[in-house]
């Protein structure tokens, strides 16, 4: 079999984000944070993806 095209999974996405108490930035995988499912009556479904900042431990949500 050849592969033609390769797709990323999910999981292995990078994404990037900033804390909004203490603006530690941050780049982390998607499958080491949390993804959640909102549904917003104004603009449909919408996907976050949240992780907890080191620095300061509040919660990072970054929008995928």
């Amino acid at each position: 079999m050849e592969i033609i095209r390769q797709e990323e999974r999910p999981e292995d996405r990078v994404h990037e984000g900033v804390c909004n108490m203490c603006a530690t930035e941050v780049k982390f995988k998607q499958s080491e944070g949390k993804v959640t499912d909102l549904h917003d009556v104004r603009d449909g479904r919408a996907y976050f993806v949240t992780v907890q900042c080191p620095t300061c431990r509040s919660d990072i949500h970054v929008n995928i």
